[in-house]
């Protein structure tokens, strides 16, 4: 929806446009983007059920950087800005709360890479 506006300031009138999104369409966002996120947490559940340590946090910190910082940090982000009014509210949290995620994923992905698998076989 486009809106037109008028904006008085000293004796002066702004004119210019603000594109809106209806009301349906943020929804309808947000609910591809927690369905994406579902579905992302499934799948690696369904990797990471019986295999080794090592192939679980490599599986996990992949889904970490991929699946969840992104989609994750950009629905907390827009319910924060549509709550508070204010687009820099959300962008602010996007951009404190994705390079969080992204590192937790990385360190995550790492340990998988560089930990040694770790063999029970008695000595006899």
């Amino acid at each position: 929806m486009l809106t037109y506006f008028e904006y008085p300031y000293n004796n002066m009138v702004f004119y210019g446009k603000i594109l809106f999104c209806e009301e349906g369409e943020s929804k309808m966002a947000i609910a591809i983007a927690l369905l994406i996120l579902l579905l992302g947490l499934m799948f690696a559940r369904g990797l990471s059920q019986g295999r080794s340590t090592k192939r679980k946090y490599i599986v996990w910190g992949t889904t970490t950087i991929l699946i969840i910082a992104p989609f994750f940090s950009w629905t907390v982000s827009i319910l924060f800005g549509i709550n508070q009014g204010d687009g820099f509210a959300a962008v602010g949290l996007m951009m404190l709360l994705f390079p969080i995620f992204f590192l937790i994923g990385l360190v995550t992905l790492l340990i998988g890479i560089f930990k040694k698998e770790s063999t029970n076989e008695s000595i006899q």
